[in-house]
């Protein structure tokens, strides 16, 4: 009877085990899908282990054998809009360099988490209205129900570096003003600083350039340094128990490390 028992527990995890390898072969329901899963009511996917799947619906979480997922009829409400494709369109003045737009529109879909960077997001300069230069910005959103939080955080973006831009453009034309100090000026722990302050600190700042996964340093580590973006886009990830998560981005004008000093 015991040896009875011991068979049927591995026999059926066995049986979760192969269903939840099949589950994540498909791809026909990830992480995050909004499901129903044998007509039981929907929910949201949590997990896919090699075991269980965990779908939280309301204030309860199902955990549901992985052959009991693949036995049922499963609908998935995300998945036709799983690669949601989002444009905006921007209007800015003529005068500003289109390149130095289209790159502040990729850094605006870049900086916003949630926004994927593979297939990357597109901006391109699309023509002139009414003495405006009109330009879009394409990119992907991959969970329908968030897309239009989605969408006003890159709208937010697009703003805050467009206004870097028209800063930039505004620099170019200044006298006697380094770079550094500029970048000083634009952070607002630095603002209420006198200039002759402004202007030491910005002789002691050292360039330092990093390549596409470079790290600037890792989790654990001890810092020393606070950091100023002048451009490109900086992911901010953690691992826990071998499951690396994105936490945040920063892109060109933000700055980290200040807690180490």
């Amino acid at each position: 009877m015991i040896t009875l028992l011991v068979g049927l527990a591995i026999q059926m995890n066995l049986t979760n085990l192969f269903a939840g390898i099949v589950l994540n072969v498909e791809d026909a329901i990830r992480v995050g899908d909004n499901v129903t899963i044998g007509g039981e009511g929907q929910g949201r996917i949590l997990d896919i282990n090699w075991r269980t799947t965990r779908v939280q619906a309301g204030d309860s979480v199902w955990i549901i054998p992985n052959s009991a997922v693949a036995e049922s009829v499963v609908r998935n409400h995300g998945y036709p809009e799983r690669d949601r494709v989002v444009t905006v369109r921007v209007y800015v003045e003529a005068e500003l360099p289109p390149r130095r737009i289209e790159r502040a529109l990729l850094r605006a879909a870049l900086s916003t988490h949630g926004v994927p960077s593979d297939p990357p997001p597109v901006a391109a300069f699309t023509g002139l209205q009414n003495g405006k230069a009109e330009f879009s910005l394409t990119y992907q959103s991959g969970d329908p129900e968030q897309a239009g939080k989605l969408e006003t955080t890159v709208w937010h973006h697009i703003w805050k570096q467009l206004r870097r831009v028209r800063k930039e453009k505004t620099a170019d034309q200044s006298k006697g003003r380094s770079r550094a100090e500029q970048l000083l000026r634009e952070v607002a722990i630095f603002q209420a600083l006198h200039p002759d302050d402004i202007q030491h600190l910005s002789e002691r700042m050292l360039p330092h350039t990093y390549h596409v996964e470079d790290f600037i340093f890792r989790q654990g580590e001890e810092g020393h340094s606070l950091f100023l973006i002048l451009s490109g886009v900086v992911s901010v990830r953690t691992t826990y128990r071998g499951t690396r998560t994105e936490n945040a981005r920063f892109s060109a004008g933000d700055f980290f490390g200040e807690m180490s000093l």
